[in-house]
């Protein structure tokens, strides 16, 4: 038997399997009736549970910031205020943040696909430029960042190497720091939940939440 941690789908799947060798089985009388019902209910709420969709206090978010190695706090803290996509946040270039103003502007991001490099794309997941302003705090963190972490000329978030930031190597990071944080194991797509949750407390509506 399968137990409950398998999702419906899966145990569905792996029933058909079984049922089309059975069939076969019976077909060329290996068998002579089928040893199993033709049909099987399995509830839909069957499966894992769902992970934790982001974090809600802004306490926690700190903390997580503060548990990542150090030249990726600044990402955490500014995916999680501006309700950036992973891939928006690793594709900051330089010339799109305005810290004297107090704005970003997201107009691309860095993509990756199989084993090839990562690279960056002048265009968003939405298709649309975004600009965001800035929370004063943040400023003097993004301030702050650069000055320590001047690794590429471009981007303001890269690896010691001055690489663009690989999917894999930023998740391993991502999990450990969830893990020293004591939080709940999610993604970092959560941040951008994240955000919209520190702005509803705030008071603002779903509307200005949708176009942030």
């Amino acid at each position: 038997t399968l137990d409950d941690s398998y999702a419906r789908k899966t145990v569905l799947d792996i029933y058909g399997i079984f049922r089309r060798a059975m069939d076969y089985a019976v077909e060329r009388r290996y068998l002579t009736h089928l040893p199993y019902p033709r049909r099987i209910n399995l509830e839909r709420g069957r499966g894992r549970p769902k992970q934790p969709p982001h974090i809600d206090k802004e306490a926690d978010l700190w903390w997580l910031a503060d548990s990542i190695v150090p030249h990726w706090r600044a990402w955490v803290l500014t995916a999680g205020y501006l309700g950036l996509r992973p891939g928006e946040c690793h594709g900051i270039i330089r010339m799109n943040l305005d810290l004297e103003g107090g704005w970003l502007t997201v107009a691309g991001a860095v993509k990756e696909h199989g084993n090839r490099p990562p690279y960056y794309q002048a265009v968003t997941k939405d298709q649309r430029v975004r600009v965001k302003p800035i929370p004063a705090f943040l400023i003097d963190v993004l301030r702050n960042h650069l000055e320590l972490f001047p690794f590429h000329k471009e981007f303001v978030f890269a690896t010691r190497e001055g690489l663009l930031i690989r999917k894999r190597n930023f998740y391993r990071r991502w999990y450990e720091a969830l893990e020293r944080a004591c939080l709940l194991r999610m993604t970092p797509h959560s941040l951008r939940h994240t955000c919209s949750s520190l702005l509803d407390a705030k008071g603002v509506s779903v509307k200005e939440r949708m176009d942030y």
